[in-house]
């Protein structure tokens, strides 16, 4: 029993390991300190943040799914362009790079990364 104990924590703890070495400058790949809309999305499909959130597997999230009590209803139907009750994926990547953009520079910094972090949003 100890020995599967031990084994399970070592994965656990490589996996955790693994996903946390997913940051900010992984995602920054022409590392000029600033994340583009284009690094931000590419970072979120190639970690299937989006996938990992759509638990029914109909490409598209309604607000339990997006399921963050960051978010508020009205957050969620700002985001909503089209009014159809669910985010799509562009919907949802382009409202959340806003969101997260404090200063409306069209970019986020290492900041502003690690609010959506604290948030949640990575969380899977």
């Amino acid at each position: 029993m100890i020995k599967h104990t031990t084994l399970f924590t070592t994965l656990l703890l490589a996996s955790s390991m693994a996903f946390a070495a997913n940051t900010f400058e992984t995602a920054d790949t022409n590392r000029d300190g600033m994340l583009s809309a284009p690094e931000y999305q590419r970072y979120v499909f190639d970690y299937d943040v989006y996938t990992n959130r759509d638990t029914n597997n109909d490409s598209l999230l309604d607000e339990e799914e997006l399921g963050i009590s960051v978010f508020d209803a009205d957050d969620f139907a700002s985001w909503d362009a089209d009014g159809d009750t669910y985010l799509t994926y562009d919907e949802l990547n382009i409202s959340l790079f806003d969101y997260y953009d404090e200063d409306d520079n069209g970019y986020l910094d290492n900041d502003e990364w690690n609010k959506a972090g604290d948030d949640g949003w990575f969380d899977m």
